[in-house]
């Protein structure tokens, strides 16, 4: 199946400055409550919500990153494309 995961970045949690994704084919099926890893945080990140899409054979996840200035927003953006997300 195929993981679909969108990075929501926004600034004091109401500006919505970016979102990105980031696709993955698996094998697991992830749960709510799983830790998820990637590169681009410097912590895991808790799954909150899990939508399963059985018509495109995939699960899509949510994740909401909240900074206090327009820069820290564009900082994280960028950092978030060096490790291989998009711009959906």
């Amino acid at each position: 199946m195929k993981l679909i995961i969108d990075t929501i970045i926004t600034e004091n949690g109401s500006h919505t400055h970016a979102i990105l994704r980031k696709e993955f084919n698996i094998s697991i099926v992830p749960s709510i409550g799983a830790d998820l890893e990637d590169p681009a945080w410097k912590n895991p990140v808790r799954i909150e919500n899990l939508t399963l899409n059985l018509e495109e054979d995939s699960y899509y996840i949510v994740v909401n990153e909240k900074y206090p200035t327009d820069k820290e927003c564009e900082t994280k953006k960028q950092a978030m494309l060096s490790h291989g997300w998009l711009v959906p």
